[in-house]
């Protein structure tokens, strides 16, 4: 799979993609399906605005895309996004997400912004503990703002501190590799008295074992 920038020519799979959301679910507060036009302006004008759209590809055939936008039009959110992320239904769980908003973050953080923001349905605990996993927060909820299929529909704001994840990201990596290195003098010192003794013992089950460890340690303190 591939994760790259869309093309004019991928617009009819977005489409496709973004009015069976439309027509079928409440992960878009909109109830019409969008024209082919519709949706060629909407990607120009991302384009044009420097906005990214991506999408995810495999073996020919577009599984997901992604794309953020400025959160209100007014100059004080000019370093604050919002970003949507959709798959087609036979991608769901696949982990094709999840790379989606990996980029979405990377290119934020690229192009200087300082926050990203969520506007999640508050039934769609799937998409809320997603976006979670990824060290977004809960930052409020606006009841019965929108009505669709005939009930009023609640919506939670999740929002991550760009600046914020990366102080994590590069803590957490500070932490693995000391630990990593001290096992590895550690090991060195134990291989030497240990396999002398031992020739044929399951020292190397042990040590990935032993990394496993380690890689879960450092991974809870994100």
């Amino acid at each position: 799979m591939e994760i790259r920038n869309a093309k004019t020519q991928d617009v009819d799979d977005i489409l496709e993609i973004i009015n069976f959301q439309i027509l079928n679910s409440t992960a878009v507060y909109d109830c019409k399906k969008k024209t082919y036009l519709q949706q060629l302006k909407w990607y120009e004008k991302k384009i044009a605005d420097g906005m990214p759209v991506i999408v995810a590809e495999s073996k020919g055939e577009i599984l997901g895309f992604g794309t953020f936008g400025i959160f209100r039009p007014w100059e004080a959110y000019k370093f604050s996004v919002e970003h949507s992320i959709y798959v087609t239904e036979n991608s769901k769980g696949k982990g094709i997400g999840k790379q989606l908003l990996k980029n979405l973050i990377y290119i934020a953080e690229k192009q200087k912004y300082h926050t990203m923001i969520a506007g999640v349905d508050a039934s769609n605990k799937r998409s809320i503990e997603f976006h979670e996993k990824f060290g977004f927060k809960k930052v409020g909820t606006i009841n019965e703002v929108g009505y669709k299929f005939n009930e009023w529909l609640d919506l939670c704001f999740l929002q991550l501190i760009i600046k914020k994840i990366n102080l994590i990201l590069e803590l957490n990596q500070k932490i693995y590799n000391s630990i990593a290195n001290n096992f590895k003098n550690e090991h060195n010192q134990y291989h030497k008295k240990v396999f002398t003794i031992f020739p044929n013992h399951w020292l190397s089950v042990v040590c990935i074992r032993i990394y496993i460890c380690c890689f879960r340690i450092s991974w809870r303190v994100l």
